[in-house]
């Protein structure tokens, strides 16, 4: 979740104005935005999607290849994340 909050700060200015789902392989994400009881934590983060036209859709981890293959540990014990955001606009161009 951290993940995510943090890639739609850096690029809130071009994901305000459209639609956009985000893919992950946390199947608990995509029920967060229709959770009635949250945490302090989870009502932060809320106040921050809510600004964002967007839906989270689960993707299995079998399926989730390329994630799967950025977050193994590298040779000198660093690990990788990456995150991915493509908002819809973009596929249209």
């Amino acid at each position: 979740m951290l993940a995510i909050i943090h890639a739609l700060m850096k690029w809130r200015q071009y994901m305000l104005e459209s639609k956009f789902s985000i893919q992950t392989d946390h199947n608990s994400l995509q029920f967060l935005l229709q959770q009635k009881t949250l945490s302090i934590e989870q009502q932060k983060w809320m106040e921050k999607l809510l600004a964002f036209d967007l839906e989270i859709l689960h993707k299995k981890g079998r399926e989730n290849v390329v994630a799967d293959a950025l977050s193994h540990k590298n040779e000198d014990n660093t690990i990788c994340i990456a995150l991915v955001v493509v908002p819809k606009w973009l596929n249209e161009i």
